[in-house]
């Protein structure tokens, strides 16, 4: 599967990125309340977005941490299950599908 990073054109382009990486922001675990909250700030932007579809499925084969296509770690998790595809990889280990404090959730998948 061949998918491009989605456009600029996303209803996401220049909003706060920390809504869509809710767990962690500058490198610090975001309390409990704040981390819903951002994440239900995103998903309702994802769902107002006309490359939706196309964010979610790139997220799908390269994406381990935040919200992509309107969809947390554990959603897409459960959809990659569902539809047959493998957990993200980094190296040689399983990235488990949520992000520990003070890592980055930037890092590069490995297929």
């Amino acid at each position: 599967m061949n998918i491009s990073y989605p456009p600029e054109s996303g209803e996401c382009s220049g909003k706060p990125t920390e809504w869509w990486f809710p767990l962690v922001h500058n490198g610090v675990a975001v309390k409990r309340f704040t981390q819903m909250a951002n994440k239900r700030r995103a998903v309702a932007v994802c769902n107002t977005c006309s490359v939706k579809e196309q964010c979610l499925d790139y997220a799908l084969a390269n994406e381990m941490y935040g919200i992509w296509g309107g969809k947390d770690e554990r959603e897409r998790g459960a959809i990659r299950q569902k539809r047959g595809v493998p957990p993200i990889r980094v190296g040689a280990t399983v990235v488990p599908q949520v992000v520990p404090p003070g890592v980055s959730p930037s890092v590069q998948s490995y297929k």
